[in-house]
């Protein structure tokens, strides 16, 4: 360890609740090389169980800032978890902050070597002397186990907090907080499992949710949070008490509108709630796509399975393959333009025809910068769906950049298969 300045220490003699900060360790996470998706996961996994998360920090690979930031945190939450710096080159701090801040040594724990002997032998390689750093801990540390890579985690008591570090890759961090420090964190902590619903829409402004659900007057107990993930809307309703939560989301999904909920799942989207209904309810889907230029499909056959419905597509972004492709009238285009209403119709009934499926959508619109006339300014988009009952066309408008014009016509023709699905019309 370089010599550096001794911190003081804060004042933990009582804290204010039994809380949780993180400290996340690395310059990758500081320069934006890596995204720090640990804490997300973290953070989520202890909403769930009603455990407060009281701050989210980051810091460089700098011995003299992990200590004053593990000092500062300290100060404020029982618990501290650490993620990174704990691999074997000079960079990778962890222990050593750790060991400092508490007035420890570290020490090399001969279990911990042999098993990075036996994990290097197993794997065919050999165990360079730099390893051997990670079989250093502070004294009194616990090893935190880890059944994926080389870096075990530990966890220490000190000044009243206790520090749980654990590597920063998350397939190995993710295991390791699972299955030996949520479990602490919550024995102690004595936490209950907060109820949590929640539904994803589209079609609809946040503003306009928001003041939706806002007039319903629920219960201060609950708490409700929305999240705008282009072109989605992510409502939660959180709370103690699972009936009033139940209730609440039932009262909020009537208030919004039931034709925008698509999904009852946080983490499945637009195109995956899509896709497991045509795999439920099983209609052939086939697209002809403009100024989407495959996007549509693209989203379509995210979802393992697909080739279950989706038969195929056309992009007929030149008017010349709309005609020789889909069949389009060259009359047609001459008449109303390939942005119409005619236009749409006619590449729907084109790719429906050619593939034989049972649902047809086309994509034609203007998503600028340029090409934009007075009549169909940038934004504007057809839709045009074909199915065995008809052939229509919707005139659609979204003001905003080329690339979320495209990405919203691309989930608006989503949400009219769903919506066609749902309601049996194909």
């Amino acid at each position: 360890m370089h010599p550096m300045q001794r911190y003081p220490l804060y004042d933990v003699d009582n804290y204010q609740d039994k809380s949780v900060a993180i400290l996340a360790i690395g310059s990758e996470i500081l320069d934006g090389r890596v995204q720090d998706t640990n804490s997300q996961f973290i953070a989520t996994e202890l909403s769930k169980l009603g455990i407060k998360l009281k701050r989210v920090m980051t810091c460089d690979d700098v011995l003299e800032e992990i200590v004053s930031s593990i000092s500062f945190l300290a100060a404020e939450s029982p618990y501290l978890i650490l993620s990174g710096g704990l691999g074997p080159t000079t960079d990778d701090l962890t222990r050593e902050a750790v060991a400092h801040w508490s007035n420890q040594p570290l020490i090399q724990l001969e279990s911990s070597v042999t098993r990075l002997q036996e994990l290097y032998a197993k794997r065919q390689r050999t165990l360079d002397p730099s390893n051997l750093k990670q079989a250093l801990f502070p004294q009194t540390a616990a090893i935190i186990p880890n059944d994926i890579g080389t870096a075990e985690g530990f966890s220490i008591q000190a000044h009243r907090t206790q520090i749980f570090a654990v590597p920063g890759v998350p397939k190995e961090l993710k295991p390791m907080f699972q299955q030996t420090i949520l479990p602490v964190i919550q024995e102690q902590c004595q936490a209950t499992p907060i109820a949590r619903r929640s539904f994803r829409i589209f079609g609809l402004p946040e503003s306009q949710v928001g003041s939706i659900i806002k007039g319903l007057n629920l219960s201060p107990d609950l708490f409700v949070s929305y999240r705008a993930s282009f072109p989605e809307i992510h409502i939660v309703i959180k709370g103690k008490n699972p009936s009033a939560v139940d209730a609440a989301i039932t009262l909020a999904k009537d208030a919004v509108g039931r034709e925008y909920v698509f999904i009852e799942d946080a983490e499945l989207g637009l195109p995956d709630a899509v896709g497991e209904l045509l795999l439920r309810q099983p209609r052939t889907i086939a697209v002809a796509e403009s100024c989407t230029g495959g996007m549509l499909g693209s989203l379509l056959t995210r979802l393992p399975g697909s080739s279950k419905f989706f038969l195929g597509g056309f992009i007929t972004y030149a008017n010349e393959r709309k005609c020789s492709d889909l069949g389009v009238a060259l009359e047609t285009i001459k008449a109303y333009g390939a942005v119409s209403e005619q236009c749409a119709q006619e590449m729907a009934a084109g790719a429906r025809a050619k593939t034989g499926a049972d649902i047809a959508l086309a994509i034609t619109g203007v998503a600028g910068p340029d090409g934009g006339t007075p009549e169909k300014p940038v934004g504007t988009f057809y839709l045009g769906i074909a199915t065995r009952d008809q052939c229509i066309a919707e005139k659609c408008f979204f003001l905003s950049d080329r690339a979320a014009i495209r990405t919203f016509a691309a989930y608006r023709a989503l949400d009219a298969i769903r919506r066609i699905v749902a309601t049996d019309k194909a």
